[in-house]
């Protein structure tokens, strides 16, 4: 089974499911283009209680400078500490 087809039965049980997260995700796309809204999304992703980001990391994601970034300097292993 490939992944469209995965994607597609989870749909058919889970379509309520399915709308909302979509839904949600419409959302927070529209909140996070609001240029005034972007400190605040890099203070979410770098607090302890979310991804635990250094907010270099964090802010290079959030306002797509992470491309231009090495991967020695955007690794992020969920059980190790951030990077500084």
């Amino acid at each position: 089974m490939d992944q469209f087809s995965l994607a597609a039965a989870w749909h058919r049980l889970n379509p309520g499911i399915h709308l909302r997260l979509r839904l949600a995700l419409m959302e927070a796309s529209q909140w996070l283009a609001e240029m005034a809204n972007r400190e605040q999304c890099i203070n979410i992703l770098a607090s302890p209680d979310y991804l635990d980001l250094s907010e270099r990391v964090a802010s290079a994601w959030v306002l797509d400078e992470a491309l231009s970034m090495g991967p020695d300097q955007l690794t992020w292993d969920p059980l190790k500490p951030p990077l500084a």
